[in-house]
């Protein structure tokens, strides 16, 4: 490759007068002070249906923007815990219930335990089961025909949105008439790994394309100034969380 230098010769600066006026003063006063200003953060709830991979624009353009914060977050229900004894029961009976409005969206982990007390026969082996949203058939309990307490295994259970099913710990068949039948639930949402937003221009989040954050990743910091649009992956429940930061309008009235 050849380099050519060529040489410029020196000339004499040039001064031009500006003239401002008040106006103009006013307005370059107010935008050399404008301070940043931190919106209130904006929360987008995906319930991992299908329909939630079209995009959303979540940033508008914004000159003023100077930057804006997000993060995913995987956990949108509560906590929850229920406890209930019933004596003698029939054939289907709930021993205890979590109700459906305590149960939104997402995924949970399902701790139960059965105990068996008073005067108890063969009737009671086996005779619990777990059933809820997205359990199919229900999850049988594993215990003596003796009085005791007897933990189960926990259960992974997926509630849908628009769920109409409640969770609950019911008889399979009808107990003996003088055994207590006892049950106890605790739910705790679930983080699933692998869920993700797409984020992007709009062709780009259209196309399934554009960057990706995973639930977990730390929070992403983005200094564009152009319109921002997200999709959710169709399949899990996700919170994203965003915070903007940008200049004030200047006031030089």
């Amino acid at each position: 490759m050849t380099v050519t230098d060529h040489n410029v010769s020196d000339s004499s600066s040039v001064t031009v007068p500006v003239t401002l006026t008040d106006e103009d003063r006013r307005y370059l006063t107010a935008v050399t002070e404008a301070t940043p200003v931190f919106a209130a953060w904006q929360t987008v709830s995906f319930q991992g249906v299908a329909t939630e991979t079209q995009p959303l624009q979540i940033l508008p353009a914004d000159l003023r923007r100077r930057r804006a914060f997000i993060q995913v977050r995987g956990v949108l229900g509560s906590p929850a815990q229920v406890e209930g004894s019933v004596t003698g029961p029939g054939a289907n009976v709930a021993i205890t219930t979590i109700a459906i409005a305590s149960l939104p969206p997402g995924w949970y982990d399902v701790n139960w335990t059965v105990e068996l007390d008073g005067t108890v026969a063969a009737a009671e082996q086996n005779n619990f089961i777990l059933k809820g949203p997205g359990l199919g058939g229900g999850f049988n309990s594993t215990n003596d025909p003796t009085v005791g307490r007897y933990p189960q295994p926990t259960v992974r259970m997926y509630v849908p949105p628009g769920n109409g099913t409640a969770l609950s710990v019911r008889s399979v068949g009808a107990g003996t008439g003088t055994a207590i039948y006892s049950a106890q639930i605790s739910i705790t949402p679930a983080i699933v790994p692998g869920g993700f937003i797409l984020i992007g221009q709009l062709g780009q989040v259209s196309n399934g394309q554009g960057g990706k954050i995973f639930v977990g990743d730390p929070r992403w910091e983005i200094r564009a100034h152009s319109p921002l649009w997200i999709a959710g992956d169709g399949l899990t429940t996700l919170n994203v969380t965003l915070l903007v930061e940008r200049d004030q309008e200047p006031d030089y009235d």
